[in-house]
């Protein structure tokens, strides 16, 4: 994909955060978008320290190309 996209993904991830957080949505500072790229997944997860370990870079097998 182009520069081009994924600027314009990034100009689509801060309008809607910015639109979230001046908006009257009683949570809305819970509001997080960690990426919005067609190059990159980021998944966000909640652990504790304990749980760390267990989701290390080599327990996921997972690559996509």
């Amino acid at each position: 994909m182009s520069p081009t996209f994924e600027r314009k993904l990034y100009v689509i991830r801060r309008r809607a955060e910015n639109a979230v957080h001046q908006s009257a949505i009683a949570e809305r500072q819970y509001f997080y978008v960690p990426s919005l790229s067609c190059r990159t997944i980021i998944y966000k997860g909640l652990l504790l320290p304990d749980q760390v370990g267990q989701f290390s870079i080599t327990t996921w097998p997972m690559r996509m190309s």
